[in-house]
């Protein structure tokens, strides 16, 4: 079963929370929490996942622009895929 909660706490944060149980084994197989900000002309991702296969975080801050989409900073620790870039 998937079960997710999502809070619009101002018009630039969002915040929403997600969980997978499994209900024959009745446990918690896997849970996120995933922040958002507009920060105007940028905008704020950070997601983190405490525990299981895709334990870590994510965070990028990048231009909302199309133009400019490649201009971003992004951060990754734990078992998610791909270099950490400090």
């Amino acid at each position: 079963m998937n079960t997710s909660l999502r809070l619009q706490l101002t018009k630039a944060w969002r915040i929403q929370y997600s969980a997978r149980f499994d209900l024959l084994e009745r446990k918690l197989v896997s849970h996120d929490f995933h922040v958002y900000r507009d920060l105007h002309c940028w905008e704020l991702n950070f997601n983190w996942t405490p525990s299981g296969f895709g334990r870590g975080f994510y965070m990028r801050i990048n231009v909302k622009s199309p133009t400019f989409r490649d201009l971003k900073l992004e951060s990754r620790g734990g078992r998610w895929l791909g270099p950490s870039i400090p």
